[in-house]
């Protein structure tokens, strides 16, 4: 924005020294040696716009440079965005796998748990019909 206001404002300048310029060309059609002196001060004005010019090229060029390096942020941004997004999936899923093994895991304990109840009470029955056999 600021870069296109000294733009606007240069070229507004330009043409007000054109304008300028052929006004004093008009007057000096007359006086001779006052053609002289508008054309040094012409010379002193266009040195002087020459030199804006390029003030402005280089804050251009700064501000291209700046953009190309803010791009290149940009797009290892958004790489570093894919990596992270890949690694999260790949955690989800070994989630997955995990509450899948845990249900798993909590299904043979609770079978477990029933086979070792059956044992227990075949040994308490096996214990009680021991009773009744004396040597």
């Amino acid at each position: 924005m600021l870069l296109a206001d000294e733009v606007r404002k240069l070229a507004s300048r330009t043409q007000d020294s054109t304008q300028e310029i052929q006004s004093i060309i008009d007057k000096n059609k007359v006086h001779p040696k006052n053609a002289v002196k508008s054309m040094e001060q012409s010379c002193t004005q266009a040195k002087q716009d020459v030199k804006q010019v390029q003030v402005t090229g280089e804050a251009l060029s700064h501000i291209a440079t700046r953009v190309s390096e803010i791009d290149q942020m940009a797009s290892e941004i958004a790489k570093s965005t894919a990596e992270q997004d890949n690694v999260a999936k790949e955690i989800s899923s070994n989630i997955g796998r995990i509450s899948t093994i845990s249900e798993q895991n909590l299904t043979a304990a609770q079978h477990t748990l029933t086979t070792g109840n059956k044992l227990s009470e075949q040994a308490k029955k096996s214990q009680e019909s021991m009773k009744n056999f004396k040597l």
